[in-house]
């Protein structure tokens, strides 16, 4: 697969969108992806939503997050080695507002510190006043305008990484799948990977608690005895073995994901279809890992 240049297009609404005071929850919870990547000829590749909405995919699929969500039928387009994604979730869920001027066909991009602002099919745009040339102009594509979100990184500080499916040491969110993953979470602090692996550690204990009673640590060299004894090694166990701009990876039985800025558990199953749901300690099957 051909390395995309990160020269992103997003489209653009006339709406604002207020800056949250705190970092949303993700919107993964309860998400379905089959992939089109790796997936057998005759399977319908699709995501299904916790909402029951269905979302068809295909070969040239490229999913985009922002902040940890994915956003739903943002049509990305990859086009001479460049990806054209919808933008106004770029913009208005990252805190800036956007203004269009019909009469000149101009758009503005704004925050409290930075004005950006570029004309439909022109190369030249102004940060702050201050003149600045774009690989790609501007166009309006199905009634939608887009934009290089490179160039909207660059100016806010936005962070963009790009998967291609297949390179699993390249950032990413879900594997089998291309994507774009932009964020900033401003001055929001992460919770550390030590609190990650002691959040896992209390929740699988409760589930462990409800299911089978008396909870005792694993000892080094204990071999399994009783039901329950691989989750006590994997108890013992816990360590993050990856993370991306959202989540931290923390493999149980299957992977546990951590939300940085919630708290939040996940739980990850990779599969012909991939799945997340976020974990209930306190539900009865907590600790039934069905594939």
């Amino acid at each position: 697969m051909k390395k995309i240049l990160l020269t992103v297009l997003a489209c653009l609404c006339i709406h604002t969108t207020s800056f949250a005071e705190e970092v949303e929850s993700s919107n993964l919870d309860g998400i379905t992806i089959i992939p089109a990547i790796d997936t057998s000829e005759g399977i319908e590749t699709e995501i299904t939503y916790k909402d029951g909405y269905k979302e068809s995919i295909g070969s040239d699929f490229t999913a985009l997050f922002v902040n940890g969500s994915i956003i739903r039928n943002s049509n990305i387009i990859i086009k001479e080695n460049r990806a054209l994604a919808p933008v106004r979730y770029v913009t208005e869920n990252l805190g800036c507002e956007v203004k269009w001027i019909q009469e000149t066909r101009e758009v503005e991009v704004y925050n409290d510190e930075t004005v950006v602002k570029f004309k439909i099919g022109s190369k030249t745009a102004e940060v702050n006043n201050k003149k600045t040339q774009l690989d790609t102009a501007p166009e309006i594509y199905g009634g939608i305008t887009y934009v290089p979100v490179r160039f909207l990184a660059d100016s806010f500080n936005f962070k963009v990484d790009y998967f291609n499916g297949v390179n699993k040491n390249t950032t990413h969110i879900f594997p089998r799948i291309p994507q774009l993953i932009v964020s900033s979470y401003d001055s929001y602090e992460a919770i550390s990977k030590s609190e990650a692996v002691e959040i896992v550690k209390e929740q699988l204990i409760e589930a462990y608690r409800k299911t089978y009673g008396e909870y005792v640590p694993w000892t080094e060299n204990e071999t399994y005895k009783n039901n329950g004894d691989d989750i006590r090694e994997a108890i013992y166990n816990l360590n993050v073995t990856d993370e991306n701009d959202r989540f931290y990876t923390i493999p149980v039985v299957f992977d546990f994901w951590v939300d940085k800025y919630t708290g939040e558990v996940y739980v990850f199953y990779n599969g012909m279809a991939m799945t997340v749901y976020k974990f209930n300690p306190a539900s009865k099957g907590a600790l039934t890992f069905a594939g």
